[in-house]
């Protein structure tokens, strides 16, 4: 299988608004893409990479999220924070995208990067554990402490030779998430995959 798969997708979510999901975004240090005040909206989508949301206006799809949720699959407001409160732990700090284009909607890829010391003493535990929520392996595995996942696609990677892969690995290395964060995270996102 071609490896570079597992950087598919980006880190937008849509989610269904309630009315303290917009006051929420902004004291997390989210910002605003939009450019003209839409009406009352119940969608928005939400990049966790590039810490910008949109309004999403009726009829029009304006981002590709990572699942391609439909607005009857959307996130509830519930399922992103608890979603957002594991991987904000582990956000390196970054700047925010500042000119408000939308197209940082897109911005990032699907996968979670885990490290946990568990996988080198019993990776085939959770090995098993993928294999159960049908996640498919892109290359043959190794016993180490990281493997990447792509939870758009359902692929994993713990074994790689290719350079933008190591390069993103190495980059993402300190928002490594623990095997039981990872699963927190899955088991908030597996309701809404297709």
């Amino acid at each position: 299988m071609n490896q570079e798969r597992i950087l598919y997708g980006n880190k937008c979510f849509l989610i269904e608004e309630d009315e303290k999901l917009l006051t929420y975004l902004e004291d997390e240090g989210f910002q605003s893409t939009k450019y003209i005040k839409l009406p009352k909206i119940n969608y928005i989508y939400v990049n966790t990479e590039s810490m910008c949301y949109a309004l999403q206006p009726l009829g029009v799809k304006i981002a590709t999220d990572f699942l391609d949720t439909t607005l009857e699959n959307a996130f509830k407001t519930h399922e992103f924070k608890n979603i957002w409160n594991i991987l904000k732990k582990h956000k390196k700090t970054r700047k925010n995208k500042t000119n408000k284009d939308r197209k940082h909607l897109s911005d990032g890829n699907s996968s979670l990067l885990v490290k946990d010391e568990e996988l080198k003493n019993n990776y085939t535990k959770f090995k098993q554990y993928l294999e159960k929520e049908k996640f498919k392996p892109l290359k043959k595995e190794q016993n180490t402490d990281w493997i990447l996942i792509n939870i758009g696609n359902k692929t994993y990677l713990n074994n790689t030779d290719n350079p933008e892969i190591i390069s993103h690995i190495n980059m993402n290395l300190e928002e490594a998430l623990s095997i039981k964060e990872f699963k927190t995270i899955w088991n908030n996102i597996k309701p809404h995959h297709k």
